[in-house]
């Protein structure tokens, strides 16, 4: 648009002396953006527990369950189009979002070896095992088991371990409506300027699929690249959930142990050696990690031989709120969205060091914290390469990998005051 007085914005003059046109202005203060959500989270759980049968080594313990949880989120979101200001061209979403869970659990706690029945290096030896089972309105059902154990060596070493699996649902704000519409989806034009999740001038190999039938110039035969996302190979970029998400699931396991200085009392040291493993992590990915997997880059980055057609711009945007203009041409399309993108391998260390003694003033309580993270590496889709984000800042949003923490403590309890 050229400048004219009548359009341009005065930032540097007093009101008095202005220049700023009253059309402008009113734009300035017609762009209100508002988003208003109402959760809700009703649980309803009952649960027994208590011993069963006595034993040697103890009593067996049994605990069963069952639970339900009702989540509901209902959201307004109202944003402009980016076509002006919103009284001229806005977008309106209304949102009703639910999941019911029906769950059953149970837990036995088996106590082999105990006071009743110890031995040299077995003062206790006790099993637990527990299972869950959770059916998902919108997921279906999953039985996640855990088993672990506690082996006294002696009254104050005890060894301890635990394997087990586990589960989680995409959040509502990840998977949406019925549709995958979220208060956050939207499309708009990727026109040569970094968009959402894509970089300007983005390179993509001359392999890719349809590649090749981007305009000339667009490919360099001797590099093997093309670059699109330029003011001549322009696209359209859509953001938000996706209904098609899966659950994320983890194996997890630890060994360790505790100790108490029978010799020094209040002495303890407690030491863990953990691995996690979690697979189909949510995320939006970037367009550098989804188009070097094979299963994720199809999805995401999909290019469209003279250019998409209308058919094939409705069946991406419909229900989408517009937030730019859209190419006349649009050559390739890259999808935001939130995916089951990746996998993490992680493995570390925990230590506990505490000491605890008795003053003429109260209890002193003293402590030593330290996790170390050995590995963490992480690769996009099924066929990725995996790659170590052990100790980086922000390439993973979802799970921290700082590679040491620490935490330092000291209390006082049970003050007595000398007057």
């Amino acid at each position: 648009t050229p400048l004219t007085a009548a359009n341009a914005l005065d930032v540097w003059r007093p009101a008095s002396t202005n220049q700023t046109s009253a059309a402008v202005r009113r734009q300035l203060l017609d762009n209100t953006t508002m988003q208003i959500a109402h959760q809700s989270i009703k649980d309803f759980k009952l649960q027994l527990d208590g011993p069963v049968l006595a034993m040697p080594g103890g009593d067996l313990r049994l605990a069963v369950g069952a639970e339900m949880i009702d989540y509901t989120m209902d959201e307004e979101a109202v944003r402009a189009l980016g076509t002006g200001p919103v009284s001229r061209g806005a977008n309106t979403v209304f949102l009703d979002l639910n999941r019911d869970v029906k769950s059953m659990f149970a837990e036995l706690l088996i106590p082999v070896i105990g006071a009743g029945n110890s031995l040299s290096l077995v003062r206790k030896l006790e099993f637990d095992i527990s299972a869950r089972r959770d059916d998902y309105s919108d997921f279906g059902s999953t039985t996640n088991p855990k088993l672990a154990f506690g082996w006294g060596v002696t009254d104050g070493f005890t060894i301890r371990g635990n394997v087990g699996r586990s589960f989680v649902a995409p959040a509502l704000t990840s998977r949406g409506n019925e549709r995958g519409i979220t208060a956050e989806s939207n499309f708009g034009g990727l026109f040569g300027a970094a968009g959402a999740g894509i970089g300007a001038n983005f390179q993509i190999p001359i392999t890719y699929p349809g590649a090749t039938s981007l305009p000339a110039g667009a490919c360099n035969t001797t590099t093997g690249v093309c670059t699109i996302n330029t003011s001549t190979v322009n696209g359209l970029s859509i953001t938000g959930g996706n209904k098609d998400l899966k659950p994320q699931k983890g194996k997890t396991f630890s060994f360790g142990f505790d100790w108490a200085s029978q010799a020094i009392q209040g002495l303890r040291l407690s030491a863990t050696y953990w691995s996690a493993t979690y697979e189909g992590g949510i995320t939006a990915p970037q367009a550098a990690f989804a188009v070097a997997s094979a299963s994720l880059g199809p999805q995401a980055l999909i290019i469209y031989p003279g250019g998409a057609s209308a058919a094939q711009i409705a069946a991406l945007t419909t229900g989408l709120s517009q937030n730019g203009p859209v190419p006349t041409t649009v050559l390739f399309s890259y999808s935001f969205q939130q995916r089951n993108a990746f996998d993490l391998e992680a493995t570390g260390f925990d230590l506990d060091l505490g000491y605890s003694f008795m003053t003429g003033i109260g209890e002193v309580d003293l402590g030593l914290a330290v996790a170390q993270k050995l590995k963490a590496d992480q690769k996009f889709g099924s066929d990725g390469v995996a790659f170590s984000v052990l100790n980086t800042s922000g390439l993973n949003t979802t799970f921290p990998t700082i590679k040491t923490t620490g935490r330092v403590n000291a209390g006082l309890k049970g003050i007595h005051l000398l007057l």
